[in-house]
């Protein structure tokens, strides 16, 4: 049985690029958060690995990592753990257009909120926000719809507007 050989054409004489190297991309520092963001996340944490079997056991809780919070993953992440560890459910929703051949394939819905979440029984939608970012208008229309409906979707600037709104919404009673 015969293998093939595959041949790549690499190029090793090729000279650099003249073009400017990219500069780096500037990750946000948390210097700027307030001690009451990281005091909350870290006592959610401790609270939630006290109930699960290694806290049971006395183990101590592992080091958690500072997520970077002015940015807009950093700051899902922080809001994904912190909504776990209160016993709640969260979860990231992306909706996209991608080219298969020549086809679009559209994936989600419009306008819908970067996370979704489920705490105390109440369904929220929250669409985060960081740096320059702005509304895109089917994120007002789609946050109009949900409201109609009697749900919530709303726009997060940063982790301290979203301390703030769990604080509001956890403290609402339920319908049930």
């Amino acid at each position: 049985m015969d293998i093939p050989i595959l041949k790549h054409n690499f190029n090793l004489a090729a000279k650099p690029s003249a073009d400017k190297p990219k500069p780096k991309k500037k990750i946000a520092k948390n210097t700027d958060v307030p001690q009451y963001v990281w005091d909350r996340y870290f006592q959610a944490w401790e609270a939630w690995f006290a109930k699960t079997a290694m806290g049971k056991d006395g183990h101590k809780p592992y080091k958690q990592d500072k997520p970077p919070v002015r940015t807009a993953k950093g700051m899902q992440d922080y809001i994904w753990h912190f909504i776990k560890w209160h016993g709640g459910d969260a979860e990231r929703r992306n909706s996209m257009v991608m080219q298969v051949d020549n086809r679009y394939i559209k994936s989600g819905r419009s306008g819908t909120g970067d996370m979704s979440v489920i705490i105390n029984g109440k369904h929220a939608q929250l669409e985060i926000k960081a740096g320059k970012d702005v509304k895109r208008d089917t994120q007002i229309k789609r946050q109009k719809q949900i409201r109609a409906a009697g749900g919530t979707y709303e726009f997060i600037y940063s982790i301290e507007e979203f301390l703030t709104w769990f604080d509001s919404f956890t403290a609402q009673k339920t319908l049930f």
